[in-house]
């Protein structure tokens, strides 16, 4: 599972609800989050208490919402039914502290292309947005120009922070992608989105925070029984892809490069154009002296040969 979305739409919340239910731990009404598997550090619970198969999070500042939390891919290990499931929490897109989207797709790409097989590529859309912003518009393009087309087939699309009935998000802005009903979920996953402990001393809040838990769970073996039944796509297409990028990428640098050097080219030429006009003047206006000055000597000399021959015995 391939988790792929824009900067703050949930990914990595998603995997810390995925990494319980795969653990079967659980949000607890009397010891809250004392039970609860972390492999992603969060605001409400800041320490990990489960590593990843690289023994590594890449998360930047916990606190830092308007940017990308996750640096780099990183793959976390469970076990599901008897069978070995790899979850690979990816950066996100249109990252407000940098513009290296470019860079996040191709450690996408080489990421799942060390994979023999990939399920589920789980696009994630925070519900709660009601249009198709250009946040959202630039990421989606970007995944469509990234994605291999015959991963499609594999695509999920998970709204986070909603359930059905809250959820705001229309599927017709992503009528491009195909988007089927059994392939998308809504999952209000705002366990780990709490700034204020303070909430878990109000009891009515707390058994409102268990019921959301038990109707995630219920979501993700949902989305888990309909994974089972998906074709795996061969991961061999990702690699072939980000060779193609790599090469596009490479194509378009040495573009920038050669439209720079004409730009400067057609710079030089403009200023070698004015010095030209520049000179033309200087030498109309050069001429122009010359012809007032010679006409003076040329009476002072004659002024000269007259006097000289009235003294002449």
């Amino acid at each position: 599972m391939v988790f792929i979305g824009e900067s703050g739409s949930g990914k990595s919340t998603c995997i810390n609800y995925f990494a319980n239910y795969f653990t079967h731990s659980s949000f607890d009404e009397a010891n809250h989050y004392s039970n609860m598997k972390i492999v992603i550090p969060n605001s409400i619970c800041p320490q990990i208490n489960y590593g990843s198969t690289s023994n590594q999070h890449t998360e930047r500042n916990v606190h830092d919402n308007p940017v990308s939390q996750t640096q780099d891919c990183t793959e976390y290990g469970f076990t599901w039914n008897g069978k070995h499931v790899k979850i690979v929490d990816t950066p996100g897109f249109n990252d407000t502290y940098s513009t290296k989207d470019d860079g996040n797709i191709q450690k996408i790409l080489k990421k799942v292309s060390k994979f023999q097989l990939a399920t589920a590529i789980s696009i994630t859309i925070n519900g709660t947005n009601t249009r198709l912003s250009t946040s959202i518009k630039t990421t989606l393009t970007q995944l469509r120009g990234s994605l291999p087309d015959s991963v499609f087939q594999n695509l999920f699309f998970i709204f986070p922070n909603c359930t059905e009935e809250t959820q705001n998000f229309n599927l017709r802005l992503i009528a491009e992608f195909n988007p089927s009903q059994q392939r998308t979920f809504n999952m209000q996953n705002s366990l780990f989105s709490i700034k204020d402990k303070s909430i878990l001393q109000n009891s009515k809040l707390v058994k409102k925070m268990l019921q959301t838990w038990k109707d995630s769970v219920d979501t993700m073996a949902d989305i888990m029984n309909e994974i089972s039944q998906t074709s795996a796509a061969s991961a061999q297409v990702f690699e072939d892809m980000r060779i193609k990028r790599e090469r596009l990428i490479g194509h378009k640098e040495n573009l920038i490069k050669k439209q720079k050097s004409l730009l400067n080219a057609i710079k030089t030429l403009d200023i070698e154009k004015d010095r030209l006009k520049n000179a033309t003047k200087d030498q109309q206006a050069n001429r122009n002296f010359a012809k007032q000055t010679a006409i003076p000597y040329i009476e002072l000399e004659k002024k000269i040969v007259l006097q000289y021959n009235l003294y002449t015995p």
